[in-house]
């Protein structure tokens, strides 16, 4: 699987390339659900960022009150308990 970066285009593994897919899916879901969607990569401040983080750990309590968002989600994808901080590490391109 290939992927564009500034240095053109890259060779990734089928695994870190799911990876890449959640983590895609999960900030799409971020930037919707806290109204920032039309922010660009140099808008991102370190506020967000942590802000991020702390969404991806506490995913659960947003599924209730967005459930359009969530209902086309398969089950296994749709977060149900407070995510470990493992998880939040990947996230953030710790892998």
């Amino acid at each position: 699987m290939f992927f564009r970066s500034k240095e053109g285009l890259s060779f990734v593994s089928k695994g870190l390339a799911k990876i890449y897919h959640i983590v895609w899916d999960k900030l799409s879901r971020f930037l919707i659900i806290f109204k920032k969607a039309k922010y660009t990569a140099e808008q991102f401040t370190p506020e967000d960022i942590l802000a991020f983080r702390e969404f991806v750990i506490n995913e659960y309590k947003y599924e209730d009150k967005h459930k359009a968002m969530y209902g086309n989600l398969p089950k296994t994808s749709v977060p149900t308990k407070q995510a470990s901080i493992n998880t939040a590490y990947v996230c953030h391109g710790a892998t």
